[in-house]
């Protein structure tokens, strides 16, 4: 879009109030449509510009007039800034600043038919232009007017997105405007709503809690009757889905103390799952099964007695004595059931007792003494560790421990384990927080999280690194794997496992899973004994068989990676390779300081990758996930066979068709670290670019794909089809007067052709797959005088 300074020479200020004539729709409709034409053929060349400028300045009200054009453009409504009804309204805009004059058009009957154009743009952009260019801020009554009317009619999506822009959100409670959406499950546009008004928010909750807490879901179905909601969609809720909603919107908002049923709710299901890993996995132990039963139903006598319940339930009679007597709850509260199984005079088993011998033989221990374990609790202590312990260490063993959320608040880090060859350092984020100025935080993001020449290990590392830059969000930019200096040994295991059939020391049993202890076990022969992961990590001081486990989950990544790095040579694989195959592209090298980390130190970003041979866009298949639909569809525009997987389908789908028909993968965001682990490398590009004209020099130069001016407009843009019919007009014709839609077997889909063009056009392209219809128009010319095909077309 040109700015106002360049069109600054274009515009003269040619508006007169003299004007008396009064303006006819039915003539501005006419006057649309031949603009729509030359705007679909050049869109905002000199020409178009110079018929808006003699619209405007000829008209009695160009504020008025110009808000018809708008509405009258045929993609009026449809979201996208490459629109008609946009480039008017951007137009009108810049026209305005150099005619001044004509604000004395903009009388309050003009300003209330833009508030009741707004609420039908179906697009921010185009609606915040007419709210900034009519001043309609000024007039907050009238914006209450139109979304009075809006409600009225039951429009509440439209009241909802005028209501929120002009920020009258103290005029109407949740039950006006918010509730009605969530019922006809509109919740993203509720949110636009709820996110300017932290009142309705804890108002929202507070309500969509107190319908939690009554295990009634037909209360939202009478909720709707009585505030009169068409359209209703309850089929949509369950108790689950509700309850996540519930859920969701609580942690959006940080408001998860204003939800006592949602939170007794989670703390419920919280204990059922801890039941069962006490009494039927048998994977935590008992100190910590106690703290973590006892943080759960701490704060309720009902959770209490459920606890007592459970615990019978699983047979484990003496258990139940002890809880009885912790929480000095009467037998006689308890179902009858239970009682005739309490001796409150025998002992109760949940004593803390030393690990048996037989657990130590069964699990791996941590091969350094107890006193290898240094804690770090002092704002000293932790930047004499970055200053001194970190020197000529170029790679160490990373992982994080916090305490189990119950409710809807987000986790709170508690440690951070660092692994080093001799010794492991405790850093207790849970003491250190309040002790930690803004340098020491600088240096700690500096010389650790973000030191490209210090390679740290971890397993299922994106989990880690979330929980670490959540809780502590001053250490510098955002914290993930594409900063560099991280290698995930999950993602490198599988990329072993699946593209290199790598042959561990010790075979897995089938039901052993894909978590770090199945892999200590592989790769070392005994697993980890994952009873304190499940503990409360903020109390203190920790136990020691929590110290002890905390140090053993960062140093067993040290001896993972000696094992992997071992097996790659005795199996003649590329370690190196499986390395850079196994970090994002976006991960830049750096120069270790010991030769035998070398091999990790160097992975290629896509620049860097080796050269490609030159590949013609006929031979090129390509797949686009979800997040670059827009992208895929330009790339067909070049005659590439492009896939388009267009519904959240699980990764593994989009990999098995890349694998099986050699298509290369397209994605952008958090889904390219998920694709490139389980792709050969170079298989996969994560687009950095939000432009799309970007995006196509990213997929070309990536993987060195050449177009030629006969590839253009080659595949079908429907259904990616390559094979054409080409029919005369007249067989067109004949098809249209016959009403007959196919020809030798072939769809034709005729009925999309605008009348128009019959007889204007000679020869028409069929798509054998779809039927679609296509033929030699403007839009060719205009894309060969485009930016994007003047860089990718040969210059001949």
């Amino acid at each position: 879009m040109a700015s106002h300074k360049q069109l600054g020479s274009f515009w003269s200020s040619g508006w007169s109030p003299n004007s008396t004539s009064a303006i006819n729709e039915a003539e501005v409709k006419i006057w649309c449509s031949n603009l729509q034409r030359l705007w679909n053929m050049y869109k905002k060349d000199e020409q178009f510009f110079s018929l808006m400028q003699s619209k405007l300045d000829s008209s009695p009200n160009p504020f008025l007039e110009s808000l018809m054009i708008c509405k009258s453009c045929e993609d009026f409504g449809i979201p996208g800034r490459i629109t008609l009804a946009h480039d008017v309204m951007m137009t009108f805009r810049y026209w305005l600043a150099d005619n001044q004059q004509a604000y004395q058009c903009l009388d309050q009957d003009v300003k209330l038919s833009a508030c009741k154009v707004i609420p039908y743009c179906n697009d921010t952009n185009l609606s915040q232009t007419i709210y900034a260019v009519f001043n309609i801020a000024q007039d907050p009554q009238l914006v209450k007017k139109v979304v009075d009317d809006e409600l009225a009619r039951r429009k509440y999506k439209e009241a909802c997105h005028l209501a929120s822009m002009g920020q009258i959100y103290s005029q109407y409670s949740v039950e006006q405007i918010v509730v009605p959406l969530i019922l006809q499950d509109k919740v993203n546009v509720a949110e636009v709503f709820l996110d300017g008004s932290p009142e309705h928010q804890k108002e929202l909750i507070v309500l969509l809690d107190n319908i939690l807490g009554m295990n009634d879901i037909s209360q939202l179905h009478q909720l709707g009757l009585n505030l009169q909601v068409p359209n209703m969609k309850l089929g949509n809720f369950n108790p689950k889905t509700f309850k996540k909603l519930v859920s969701r919107l609580s942690k959006k908002y940080r408001l998860a103390d204003l939800c006592p049923n949602l939170n007794k709710k989670n703390k419920k299901g919280a204990l059922f799952f801890m039941l069962k890993k006490r009494y039927i996995e048998k994977t935590i132990g008992e100190e910590s099964w106690q703290e973590m039963a006892h943080e759960a139903v701490k704060d309720s006598r009902e959770l209490q007695i459920e606890l007592i319940q459970g615990v019978h339930g699983y047979g484990a009679h003496k258990d139940v004595a002890f809880w009885v007597k912790r929480y000095n709850i009467l037998v006689s509260d308890l179902p009858e059931h239970v009682q005739a199984n309490i001796d409150l005079n025998s002992g109760s088993s949940l004593v803390p007792s030393e690990e048996p011998v037989s657990k130590r033989d069964t699990f791996l221990q941590l091969p350094l003494p107890f006193s290898s374990i240094l804690i770090l609790d002092t704002a000293k202590g932790l930047s004499m560790f970055l200053d001194e312990n970190l020197q000529g260490i170029s790679i160490v063993g990373i992982d994080a421990e916090w305490k189990p959320s119950f409710g809807g608040k987000p986790p709170e880090l508690a440690l951070i384990q660092v692994s080093l060859p001799d010794r492991v350092f405790l850093i207790d984020i849970s003491v250190l927080k309040g002790q930690m100025s803004s340098e020491l935080l600088d240096k700690f993001g500096a010389k650790f999280f973000f030191n490209k020449n210090l390679l740290k290990l971890g397993f299922g590392l994106s989990h880690d690194l979330k929980a670490i830059e959540n809780s502590l969000p001053q250490i510098g930019s955002p914290l993930t794997m594409n900063v560099g200096g991280y290698l995930d040994l999950q993602t490198m295991w599988h990329i072993l496992a699946g593209m290199h059939n790598i042959v561990l020391p010790y075979k897995a049993n089938q039901d052993s899973g894909q978590g770090l202890s199945s892999l200590v076990y592989q790769c070392l022969g005994k697993p980890l004994n994952k009873e304190n992961q499940f503990s409360n990590w903020e109390r203190r001081p920790l136990r020691e068989n929590q110290i002890i486990y905390a140090a053993l989950d960062a140093y067993c990544l040290l001896q993972i990676f000696d094992i992997l790095k071992h097996c790659c040579r005795e199996q003649n694989i590329a370690f190196e390779d499986a390395c850079r195959e196994s970090v994002p592209h976006a991960f830049k090298p750096f120069s270790p300081s010991k030769p035998e980390s070398s091999c990790v130190a160097i992975p290629k970003s896509p620049n860097q990758l080796s050269p490609r041979p030159k590949l013609h866009a006929k031979d090129a298949k390509l797949l686009c996930d979800i997040m670059v639909q827009g992208l895929g569809k330009y790339m067909r525009k070049l005659g590439i066979d492009t896939k388009l997987v267009s519904n959240p389908v699980q990764h593994s789908y989009c990999v098995r068709v890349a694998l099986m028909e050699s298509r290369y993968v397209i994605t952008r965001g958090k889904s390219f670290q998920e694709f490139a682990s389980q792709l050969p490398e170079g298989h996969v590009i994560n687009i950095s670019s939000h432009y799309v004209e970007e995006q196509v020099d990213e997929v070309l130069r990536f993987f060195n794909i050449h177009v030629s001016q006969s590839d253009i407009f080659a595949r079908c843009m429907g259904c990616n089809g390559g094979n054409f019919k080409e029919l005369t007009c007249s067989q067109i014709v004949s098809l249209i007067d016959a009403d007959i839609h196919e020809i030798d077997g072939i769809p034709v889909k005729h009925q999309k052709i605008p009348r128009a063009l019959l007889g204007k056009i000679e020869i028409f392209r069929v798509c054998q797959g779809c039927g679609h219809c296509y033929w030699d128009g403007s839009h060719i010319e205009r894309f060969l005088r485009s930016k994007v095909a003047k860089r990718i077309l040969p210059s001949n």
